[in-house]
């Protein structure tokens, strides 16, 4: 079976998006390499490249001569083929994920990773505001206008359905959640205006409508397009979404199938065969884009519709950060891993960083989904399973019988037998961050207790070392285990990981014996939560040898944060005067960087950063 005509001089690296110049052969590939190139497909060659100076995640036309290009950098880019003018229309303060071309009313829709909306206008000029801006409730994942309406696809599985005469309002017509269990991938408008195909990253497309009366609704569903449960299949799926059947099948794409384009007329489909980086670094296949002839047999009823420029690619790509690795290589900082790419809240759950607790009461085991952060129901449970992000899911052992009496009985863990609120907000903090930071990133997590922290970061890509003393050793392990970091195994190419060290600070020669063995392999991130506490004459002894610690670990580029419940005034004060003397940079984190719910306000994060010269 014929893939299509391979065009010629495809990018270098990941391609994001595909877009047709509506009936026109034009069409234009964005790509991670940071260049936007455009492409006669009729002639069969490479008509321009433009760099974008960073990653490009989607590109279109506003007509044959003008493209407008989405960076990884914030930047709305317009690029002017007849005037040979480059000029930024405007930025965000995060990633444009996607762009949408309203012709009627002769603006440009950019979609961004910073939650927001902004509608542009050209005739402005370069650098003019926006002309209107809606403040979203996720990153923008992918967007699609028909007629007067703008669906937009964001994290956490919302879908906000605009309409474009009172978008200025900044209030959705609707906002729904994805019928779908996993994150959206991709939004696509049905050409006749009557609502939507929403696909998501395990290959489920869920068939929408815009009318909310009962029997438009009823006609709602919701099916499996693909079947393969790990990485993209290579296989492209024409569906008759109306009479519920695939028409025809095109397989043997030698990689992912990241982006799918079909003309105005649907004569003509594009196909971006692209590793997505799903299964993290490795051996691929280079990127190609074929171009496709379209079958009546393959999609008669939609030609006849004139419906083009909808394919909805519902392949495996686990998320927009799935990606990032690639540009991970351009500008030498971290990454995220494939895994960490999917927004599915988990069923055990109720809300976003939330914690799910699991104990046993009257002799039976009973299961609590907590609305917010509960210390009886989370320090009163054997299991806890944490979503962070939406997405970033932590399985939590503990041994709550183990929490008291510690003062009488020094073999019970005491605090360290359980989650503290303390490691529940730094965690969701750094999951906040932008992810690609985080993929080979060395990190240490010190004072871990049942290691939430470093669980986290490895989620992210990260490799980790948690520690802490000797007893606590073996919950931390069981924790390594259920999480899935076995060290029978290893780590994984491409993957996080984590692994658990015995480091006990202000012990004898503790910083000979296992600070100077970890700081020796180099040490991008150290993380602690709630591990300044005082005594019952209100001093903190151990202040001073945990700061030394955190010194003792950290490079000149090396971050460290540290969080702690407010318990008394004297842990701050203890904890800021050693900090300053040693960092130069002692910041607290802004509460407002903390996503609710667990922006909590008896709980502070601090930074530490650029060493003094030991005094």
């Amino acid at each position: 079976m014929s893939l299509g005509r391979e065009l010629p001089s495809p990018p270098q690296d990941g391609i994001s998006s595909l877009n047709f110049c509506g009936d026109t052969p034009l069409l234009v590939a964005s790509s991670w390499d940071g260049t936007a190139r455009v492409y006669d497909t009729a002639a069969h060659t490479l008509q321009g490249t433009f760099a974008a100076g960073a990653p490009v995640l989607d590109a279109l036309f506003e007509n044959p001569g003008v493209v407008y290009t989405a960076g990884l950098d914030g930047a709305v880019k317009r690029y002017d083929f007849f005037k040979g003018e480059e000029s930024v229309l405007g930025r965000h303060e995060a990633a444009v994920r996607c762009l949408q071309w309203l012709p009627a009313q002769g603006l440009l829709v950019s979609g961004s990773w910073d939650s927001s909306l902004r509608l542009w206008d050209p005739r402005l000029g370069p650098g003019a505001a926006p002309v209107a801006q809606v403040a979203l409730p996720g990153k923008v994942y992918s967007m699609s206008g028909c007629g007067t309406r703008l669906v937009v696809a964001t994290s956490g599985r919302h879908v906000d359905i605009f309409d474009l005469r009172t978008l200025h309002s900044g209030q959705p017509e609707q906002r729904r959640e994805s019928s779908l269990k996993f994150q959206t991938r991709c939004v696509r408008c049905f050409a006749d205006g009557q609502g939507y195909a929403l696909g998501s990253v395990e290959g489920r497309v869920a068939w929408e409508f815009f009318e909310l009366d009962e029997a438009t609704q009823a006609r709602k569903y919701a099916f499996k397009c693909h079947r393969k449960n790990e990485g993209g299949d290579g296989v492209i799926n024409f569906w008759d979404g109306e009479h519920k059947k695939r028409l025809h099948q095109v397989t043997g794409y030698p990689t992912s199938v990241a982006a799918l384009a079909f003309n105005a007329s649907a004569t003509q489909l594009a196909v971006a065969s692209s590793y997505a980086f799903e299964q993290g670094e490795r051996e691929h296949p280079a990127d190609a884009i074929y171009i496709r002839e379209v079958q009546e047999a393959e999609a008669g009823r939609f030609k006849q519709r004139g419906g083009g420029g909808a394919a909805a690619a519902t392949h495996y790509e686990p998320t927009h950060q799935a990606l990032l690795p690639v540009w991970q290589r351009l500008i030498g900082g971290g990454g995220t891993r494939g895994k960490a790419g999917l927004k599915q809240k988990a069923e055990r759950l109720c809300l976003e960083a939330a914690p799910r607790a699991e104990s046993w009461e009257d002799g039976e085991l009973v299961q609590k989904r907590l609305l917010a952060p509960s210390r009886w129901d989370v320090h009163s449970a054997e299991e806890v399973a944490v979503t962070l992000g939406g997405d970033v899911r932590v399985r939590i052992l503990q041994q709550p019988h183990q929490l008291a009496g510690a003062g009488v009985n020094p073999d019970k863990l005491g605090v360290a037998a359980a989650l503290w609120d303390g490691a529940l907000v730094l965690a969701a903090y750094l999951v906040e961050q932008p992810r690609y930071r985080y993929l080979g990133m060395r990190c240490v997590e010190l004072g871990a207790g049942v290691g939430l922290v470093g669980l986290a970061l490895a989620a992210l890509g990260a490799r980790v070392t948690i520690t802490d003393v000797s007893k606590v050793l073996p919950l931390m392990r069981r924790n390594l285990q259920a999480n899935g970091y076995d060290p029978a195994k290893g780590p994984q190419e491409g993957a996080g990981w984590a692994e658990a060290a015995e480091l006990e600070w202000g012990s004898p020669g503790w910083m000979e014996r296992a600070v100077a063995p970890l700081a020796g392999a180099g040490v991008d991130l150290v993380v602690a939560a709630d591990c300044c506490y005082i005594d019952q004459d209100g001093k903190s002894p151990s202040t001073a040898a945990f700061v030394e610690t955190c010194a003792g670990l950290c490079g000149p580029s090396t971050r460290c944060l540290v969080s702690f419940e407010r318990r008394a005034p004297e842990v701050r004060a203890c904890l800021l005067e050693e900090a300053k003397k040693r960092f130069r940079r002692v910041k607290q984190v802004p509460l407002a960087a903390v996503p609710p719910p667990l922006r909590l306000e008896y709980v502070d994060i601090w930074e530490l950063q650029q060493l003094l010269p030991c005094q």
